[in-house]
């Protein structure tokens, strides 16, 4: 398992509020260092949040794995499209759980960023901006990033082949077949493409935040993201 800290300026947009998690208001590196531990999506455990109680927000929501899954298909969003998202416990202290995702738009050849939450877990479309009116208590309508979170964004246009500058390096957008599905990969040492799949943050610290990319062969078969 490789773990990442990659020392690149304006980075990593934080968005949560508090010493403890990614803010929005400040910048942070993204520095190579070691997660001491890894834990997959579907293994990360979330409590049952309740920001009324003053619950705590671990940095995940539940059944975020789908985000991915090619199979899984909703009104605005599908995982055949989403490239990949972003949990762990350096997004903790959230007002919402929420994770960072990211979505390959294949109309506009632009990648659409949002947080998916448990409430309201896909994008909303632009012809339907309240569509997490009342999901989550909270008086957002919609689970669009504010502009606070603009450091966050994969700003352009792509189609396929082209080479995306993302804060985990150089990746090159691919559509894959059986099933067809958008992804992003990069070249292991043995010639194969990883592609990334997830992105699992494990801690911030005045010298960053520490973080595993994790990535899945066209096979589906897990790797690491070099």
């Amino acid at each position: 398992m490789q773990h990442r800290h990659c020392l690149i300026s304006v980075l990593w947009a934080c968005h949560i509020q508090g010493f403890h998690g990614i803010r929005h208001e400040e910048n942070v590196n993204l520095t190579r260092g070691t997660c001491k531990t890894y834990v997959a999506p579907a293994d990360y455990k979330v409590l049952d949040h309740d920001w009324r109680k003053g619950d705590p927000n671990l940095g995940g929501i539940e059944q975020m794995e789908r985000l991915t899954d090619p199979n899984w298909h909703g009104k605005s969003t599908s995982g055949a499209d989403v490239l990949f998202y972003s949990y762990g416990p350096a997004w903790t202290g959230t007002a919402r759980p929420q994770v960072a995702a990211y979505k390959y738009n294949s109309e506009t050849g632009e990648i659409d960023f949002w947080y998916a939450r448990r409430e309201c877990f896909e994008m909303c479309a632009s012809s339907d901006e309240k569509c997490c009116r009342g999901a989550d208590g909270f008086l957002s309508e919609n689970n669009w990033p504010s502009w606070l979170s603009a450091p966050l964004a994969i700003k352009g246009t792509f189609g396929e082949n082209s080479e995306i500058s993302t804060k985990f390096g150089k990746l090159v957008l691919k559509k894959l077949m059986d099933p067809e599905r958008w992804r992003v990969g990069t070249a292991l040492k043995d010639g194969r493409l990883c592609f990334l799949d997830h992105v699992y943050a494990c801690a911030k610290s005045l010298w960053g935040v520490d973080y595993v990319a994790k990535g899945k062969l066209e096979s589906g078969v897990p790797c690491d993201i070099p």
